[in-house]
């Protein structure tokens, strides 16, 4: 059985220019192959309930500039999630043979629909170890597979008045990113307020909450509870404005 212990880290910071806060949290843990597939399970199962399969609107794939875990390959620029490790494409008499695979999901910029949204179309991409028939949302499930690796990043876009433009453009204000492998996971999530005002990403945005449930399914990890319980502390236990 793996470790649970938990690393967590959480920083709120003043924004000096632009007024408002950004908030940081983050945990590591370690894990163990089983739960990687049950975080795999649980999380593409929140994203086919929460992410449409062909445009997104508000919504893209992570920065590849945000690596929390090293050794996970591939691109990850407007990468929604990665999976990779060991599929069974054949058999012997005593055992499976096992050849690598990999899936993933990719946002690219589609189009601006006015000055308040924007909308990116989602591509999904496998080996061709990957059969076909075998839908993406099986891929923690499905036996026999392997998993060795995980990765999942998504940006939440929300209009904002610019002084660049003087009018208002979609712009990102909360990024929820998680890396895994068969051994360790790290998730990190951040938010940005123009405005001070207790907050909640997971009920404000049905993806976040969607794969917050996954995490406390798995991994009975409430990244919820423990993001308000880390606000109130940093603030007091108070609502009003901490930097007033």
């Amino acid at each position: 059985m793996a470790n649970t212990s938990i690393e967590r880290t959480f920083s709120l910071q003043r924004n000096w220019i632009l007024g408002g806060f950004t908030a940081e949290q983050s945990y590591a843990r370690a894990l163990s192959p089983i739960q990687l597939s049950d975080l795999i399970d649980t999380t593409l199962r929140a994203l086919h309930d929460h992410l449409p399969s062909v445009e997104a609107l508000d919504c893209k794939g992570r920065n590849h500039h945000d690596t929390l875990l090293q050794g996970i390959p591939g691109e990850a620029e407007g990468e929604v999630f990665r999976i990779g490790g060991e599929i069974a494409t054949g058999h012997t008499p005593t055992n499976f043979e096992w050849s690598h695979f990999e899936a993933s999901c990719h946002s690219q910029f589609k189009e601006f629909q006015g000055n308040h949204h924007i909308a990116h179309a989602v591509k999904h991409h496998h080996t061709a170890t990957v059969p076909d028939w075998l839908p993406w949302r099986l891929l923690g499930a499905a036996a026999p597979i392997r998993p060795r690796y995980f990765r999942l990043g998504l940006e939440r876009f929300q209009s904002r008045f610019t002084l660049a433009s003087l009018g208002y453009l979609p712009q990102v204000t909360d990024s929820l990113l998680l890396d895994a492998t068969d051994s360790t996971i790290v998730i990190k999530l951040v938010i940005e307020r123009r405005a001070w005002k207790l907050t909640d990403p997971f009920a404000e945005f049905p993806v976040f909450g969607g794969i917050a449930a996954a995490l406390r399914q798995s991994l009975s990890l409430d990244m919820g509870a423990l993001f308000h319980e880390e606000l109130a502390q940093a603030t007091g236990l108070q609502s009003t404005n901490p930097f007033s």
